[in-house]
């Protein structure tokens, strides 16, 4: 009996085992699972929309990203693109307001539909052509909808199934926005480049309602849901109007607008009065009066270029701004502070460099040129900007931190020196006293005497600091080329540091910097972008490259086993230029190498046997990489910094998956 309750307990504990390996991504079992976005920022937002039974369920169209869906009020977004064709812009998205795990999305010139909260999609456009600017549903019949192009106006009688154009009278087929009051047959606004047309049949019939609007270029249009006589209509160029007579007539509604090119447009549906304009250039004004003044409320928002507005009915101060490049932001006070809820959506920050803390690997560093630094204290699950102190252009190129005290930051930019921080980025000051070129490309510190710290420049050759970076001094002699593209230091003897140049050459110094030689013998690539040294073995050095790629292959991975005096081209590395470099510190045989996506198949390449052969490593990575990090104490994490999807993720498993039952023996 107790024998056969052990073997149940082990049988069970198989299947378990079984089922958990069966749930895990096929390529798990390969050694990895796939290369995940983790911020910062976001991607553009072209459209917002919320559940009307579930306002914590909202969807996003973005550009190029596809679709993107979040239960949790903005807490964390997943994709929702199965179906939906990749590369094309989400311009719209309308959900059933009876049924609304029914939706439907405009995606370029495309209309897709999915009755599955977004799980699936198909194509359900037949009729319809022409760019899909906006979607709305009739409420009141949600099986009829009515879709904007830049072809005129649609409408399909039987949930998308067919589509008939309805543009008898519309002098001007740009139709960018649409607005419904459902009646019996329901009145139609259209917003289009010739003006305010209104239909009241259903789109059987249109009429130009422009009269007052001293611009044909209309590109928002919105109805007072309370008083359906009052609409608002947004124009490219000359702010707001207003009208309370049905698009009779039209007045200037601006006072307080100062960009008069609308992009979107919200009300609160419980105090229609209050208003909400996005525009172009000038972020979110709001209105409290039905638009007889404005006030700006962007406050929180890194970017003023607003697509998307939407306003949650069930609670009207909670609003959701769509933003070129910034992602989704969220305000629970009407609008007075933003905060960025972009948790594991895609990014489209180009980032320079990423970096590891080395003694809270959970912090991390993602520089992104023109916007600063970013900072994440829980591995890229969210991110905060830490500009303080920093200039305006934000310039951002390169970090160091220090190895002993890794609160402590040293931060190169392009044109501004070096900044140092003491509190780990909360605040920034100069430390580029002495330096004579302020192109800052490259910064290293010493891992023993962390005072110590090295410049490289881009002509101006290298510096050094023995204060921490309150003085600089040059040291370039025997340095003959003085555009520095990559620096290292050897781990276990700090004196000795490599420079890595765009003349074919290493430089190396073996006393701190005083002096410099240069060694490329075997070296046959232009630039060396990117340097790394074994940590273990610090004769073992690699090397990035690239070349003018008029010709294949125009980048490369060398190999010195003897300090840099020789190098040699190891086989099987990327054939595209490669610009970053990171070893393993555990396993230091285990390499990476990011590079260029355009010249190659794969952005990451990977070696575990010190770069004698190398595989394909871009599972989910589809864009290049220009800066690789790994984390020291959990090294199957790796992360990247990409050239326009921001910074990707990696956890490695080895799972074996083969389930053992042991023999049992009775005792005798």
């Amino acid at each position: 009996m107790q024998l056969a309750m052990m073997l149940k307990k082990v049988i069970l504990i198989s299947l378990v085992l079984t089922m958990i390996s069966a749930s895990l991504p096929g390529n798990v079992f390969a050694g990895g699972n796939e290369w995940t976005s983790i911020g910062p920022g976001g991607t553009s937002i072209l459209a917002l929309a919320i559940d009307p039974t579930t306002p914590t369920t909202l969807y996003a169209g973005t550009i190029d990203n596809g679709i993107y869906k979040s239960m949790n009020g903005g807490g964390k977004w997943y994709p929702a693109n199965r179906g939906l064709p990749v590369g094309y812009d989400s311009l719209s998205i309308a959900i059933d307001p009876v049924t609304p795990a029914t939706l439907y999305a405009g995606v370029s010139y495309m209309v897709f539909k999915s009755t599955n909260g977004g799980l699936s999609w198909q194509e359900s456009d037949t009729g319809l052509y022409g760019i899909v600017s906006t979607l709305v549903i009739d409420p009141s019949i949600p099986t009829h909808l009515y879709a904007g192009t830049d072809e005129g106006v649609f409408t399909s009688l039987n949930s998308g199934d067919s589509w008939q154009p309805i543009n008898n009278g519309l002098t001007n087929l740009s139709a960018s926005s649409l607005a419904i009051y459902p009646a019996a047959p329901p009145t139609l606004y259209a917003a289009t480049g010739g003006g305010v047309f209104k239909s009241a049949n259903g789109g059987g019939s249109w009429y130009s309602a422009n009269a007052g609007i001293t611009t044909n270029s209309i590109t928002y249009v919105m109805i007072n849901p309370i008083t359906p006589s009052i609409l608002y209509a947004g124009t490219y160029s000359q702010g707001v109007f207003k009208t309370i007579n049905s698009a009779v007539s039209w007045n200037p509604a601006n006072s307080g607008i100062i960009d008069a090119q609308i992009q979107t447009m919200a009300i609160d549906p419980l105090t229609p009065a209050k208003l909400y304009a996005g525009t172009y250039s000038g972020g979110i004004f709001k209105s409290m009066n039905g638009g007889e003044s404005w006030d700006l409320a962007n406050y929180g928002l890194t970017d003023a270029r607003i697509y998307a507005l939407v306003v949650d009915y069930a609670e009207p101060s909670t609003l959701y701004a769509g933003i070129y490049n910034d992602g989704v932001f969220k305000t629970t006070n009407s609008g007075t502070g933003w905060q960025p809820i972009n948790t594991a959506m895609a990014s489209t920050f180009g980032v320079h460099s990423v970096i590891v803390d080395p003694q809270t690997p959970s912090n991390l560093y993602a520089l992104v040129f023109t916007r600063g630094v970013f900072k994440s204290v829980n591995a890229g699950a969210d991110w905060q900007t830490v500009n303080t102190g920093l200039p305006d252009t934000l310039p951002v190129i390169t970090l160091a931190t220090d190895p002993a005290a890794s609160n402590i930051l040293y931060l190169g930019l392009r044109g501004d020196g070096v900044y140092k921080s003491m509190d780990g980025g909360g605040s920034w000051t100069p430390a580029s006293v002495g330096l004579t070129n302020l192109n800052v490309e490259e910064l290293a510190v010493d891992p023993i005497t962390t005072t110590t710290i090295y410049a490289g420049t881009k002509g101006g050759g290298m510096f050094k600091s023995t204060t921490g970076g309150e003085s600089w001094q040059e040291i370039n002699n025997g340095l003959t080329y003085l555009n520095i593209l990559s620096l290292a230091i050897d781990p276990q003897t700090p004196t000795i540091l490599y420079a890595g140049v765009d003349a074919t050459r290493v430089f190396k110094s073996t006393d701190g910097g005083e002096s410099w030689n240069e060694h490329y013998d075997g070296l046959y690539q232009l630039n060396i972008n990117a340097l790394a040294i074994d940590p273990i073995t610090p004769s073992t050095i690699y090397a990035g490259t690239s070349d003018n790629c008029m010709a294949l292959p125009c980048g490369r991975v060398f190999k010195s086993i003897d300090s840099g005096e020789s190098w040699v081209a190891v086989t099987g590395s990327p054939f595209s230029p490669v610009y970053s470099l990171a070893v393993d510190t555990v396993t230091p045989t285990t390499l990476y190498a990011g590079g260029l996506i355009f010249y190659s198949d794969s952005a990451v390449y990977k070696s575990t046997n010190g770069g004698d052969s190398w595989q394909e490593f871009s599972m989910g990575l589809n864009s290049s990489v220009g800066s690789l990090a790994i984390n020291p104490m959990r090294p199957y994490i790796v992360y990247a910094g990409t050239g326009d999807r921001g910074v990707f993720s990696i956890t490695q498993f080895e799972i074996n998956h083969r389930i053992f039952i042991p023999l049992l023996q009775r005792s005798q």
